[in-house]
């Protein structure tokens, strides 16, 4: 399987998700409504990126740009939403 494959599966699957936000979150119609820095696919694709660093490093290595950068507790509250 090519790795190209993979990763259009796995964009592919979060789209899906994202588009029934309903079976992936704890209160549907109330959580991931809004529209944040860090919104439900770009969530799961930072949880999926994450190696064995600290959560600030992560952080930082993800979102690059301190524009778009998000702060740890912002990330712990967007990450109780998932189900």
């Amino acid at each position: 399987m090519k790795p190209s494959y993979v990763r259009y599966s796995l964009l592919k699957s979060i789209d899906f998700m994202s588009q029934n936000l309903d079976q992936f979150v704890n209160r549907p119609g109330a959580d991931f409504v809004r529209n944040r820095k860090c919104p439900f696919s770009t969530l799961l694709l930072f949880l999926l990126q994450m190696e064995a660093h600290s959560l600030d490093k992560e952080i930082w290595r993800f979102f690059p740009k301190p524009a778009f950068r998000i702060t740890k507790s912002g990330l712990i509250q967007q990450r109780q939403k998932l189900n």
